[in-house]
């Protein structure tokens, strides 16, 4: 945009305020088709057609500008999204994770039990035979 306004700027500066008005404000097409126009009408065709080349080069610009952060915007919103799913399921594996633990760990437990719960019987049954042999 700076350039842009740079060149204009030099562009109109070789013209009087005057002729530089009149030249943004008259259309191109004035000049006869004959190439008859004088020095000065070529001249302020060509300011025009560079000032209105120059303003849409900026307006591209700043298209291509707007366009360009929107881009970045969206990929850091994806990656964003990303990283959050990504977090949702580490999370959701801890969680299943420390259940199966749990499980595992409930499971031995009961296991134990039954294991010490069948030692107790047969204490038991051995000291009942020990008991019906002593009578």
């Amino acid at each position: 945009r700076k350039g842009d306004e740079i060149i204009v700027r030099s562009v109109a500066a070789e013209l009087p305020p005057a002729e530089w008005d009149a030249c943004l404000s008259g259309p191109t097409s004035d000049l006869s088709a004959d190439g008859g126009a004088s020095q000065s009408q070529k001249q302020k065709a060509s300011v025009k057609r560079q000032a209105r080349r120059a303003a849409a080069q900026s307006k591209a610009r700043a298209e291509q500008e707007a366009l360009d952060e929107a881009r970045q915007r969206s990929e850091e919103l994806k990656h964003q999204s990303l990283e959050g799913i990504a977090w949702a399921q580490r999370r959701a594996w801890e969680a299943e994770e420390r259940e199966r633990m749990r499980r595992r760990h409930e499971q031995r437990g009961m296991h134990e039990e039954e294991v010490q719960l069948q030692q107790a019987l047969r204490v038991s049954a051995a000291m009942g035979d020990r008991v019906a042999e002593a009578e």
